[in-house]
């Protein structure tokens, strides 16, 4: 995993995403800064058109450098560009402040760039505070909190030790974190993809995200995917979704309309599982020592076990089935479904 994200993420991302200068003259200049802060201090980043990569040191300082890079056909043009950007810095020791200033310079050519990337130092248990637009947000392992905004670009992050994690990113697809503790994500036109989790929350729309194994998951999301591995809690809800969860471990309550919604494995020592759905296909699978009282209503639909379940009623008339019952043992977990217009299968995991 380590390799994967360290190789794949900060190197082939950024010559993905590196400009292309095409004009006849480009020109560059560097900006750098470095402060004394304090080991927790907090670095706060703005900027546009290009990367931001984060690392941390074992050393008390926030340490700055900005290239910009302006290319053009027209000579004058570029040395004026290059002359109306630059830097702002400003703080203390417990915030210190990086902004790109531009002047407005009109331009009509095609073949006119600028790109201002940001390589940023900060101490080992520093802070981030980072917003960028048209270009990446970049970093390795960090131990502070982070408040990330990223427009137009990706983020490709290693792991997030701390506990407080604010991330919101807008069309930028293919974003990646090698794994995180605790985080509130909001995405819109992205597709992300998480490592090992804590605690994550989720508000997206036209976002695909994957998450790997953690504990509590929490979303709410509309048209995208949620696609997860082995999750022990996953609170729900959704329309236009592709759901797919590998194995749930614990408690599982989803509501979702206009979806589909596929449970790989119900582990043996789960809880219990309720969903609510309209205009939604359920298919799940449980271990075969998930012992449970189930309560299924269908309307203008089916449900179907290949398990052997024992039923107290089964009432089904033209519009409206009702199924109520137990696997294996009664009074232990309870799995609640009820769908509209979708049909529902519950069987044994392999």
């Amino acid at each position: 995993m380590k390799n994967l994200y360290s190789l794949i993420l900060f190197f082939v991302v950024l010559s993905g995403y590196a400009t292309e200068h095409n004009g006849k003259h480009t020109k560059q200049k560097t900006a750098k800064k470095s402060v004394a802060v304090n080991s927790d201090a907090t670095v706060d980043i703005s900027n546009k058109y290009g990367n931001v990569f984060v690392t941390t040191w074992n050393e008390d300082k926030i340490d700055i450098e900005v290239v910009i890079t302006v290319s053009g056909d027209d000579e004058s043009w570029v040395d004026k560009k290059l002359a109306s950007i630059s830097v702002d810095f400003n703080g203390s020791k417990s915030l210190y402040a990086a902004k790109t200033i531009f002047e407005k310079i009109s331009s009509s050519s095609r073949r006119n760039s600028v790109e201002i990337n940001y390589t940023v130092k900060i101490p080992k248990n520093g802070n981030v505070k980072i917003a960028n637009q048209y270009g990446n947000i970049l970093s390795h392992d960090l131990n502070g909190s982070t408040n990330i905004v990223c427009k137009y670009g990706k983020i490709a992050m290693g792991k997030l030790n701390n506990s407080i994690n604010i991330i919101k990113i807008d069309y930028c697809s293919k974003s990646t974190i090698e794994s995180l503790k605790n985080a509130v994500i909001n995405a819109k036109y992205s597709g992300l993809t998480i490592g090992s989790f804590s605690n994550l929350d989720i508000n997206s729309s036209y976002t695909d995200v994957v998450v790997l194994n953690g504990y509590s998951l929490k979303y709410a999301s509309n048209y995208g995917k949620i696609a997860t591995g082995k999750v022990n809690n996953i609170e729900g809800s959704g329309n236009y979704l592709s759901i797919k969860i590998d194995e749930i471990e614990n408690n599982l309550k989803l509501t979702t309309n206009y979806s589909n919604f596929s449970l790989n494995a119900v582990s043996a020592k789960a809880s219990n599982i309720s969903i609510t759905s309209g205009y939604t296909n359920i298919k799940m699978n449980h271990s075969p020592n998930y012992t449970f009282d189930f309560d299924v209503i269908t309307k203008y639909a089916n449900f179907k076990s290949e398990a052997p379940l024992e039923y107290n009623t089964r009432v089904e008339t033209n519009t409206t089935k009702s199924y109520t019952g137990f696997y294996k043992k009664s009074g232990t977990n309870k799995v609640t479904i009820t769908s509209n217009y979708g049909n529902v299968s519950l069987n044994l995991t392999n």
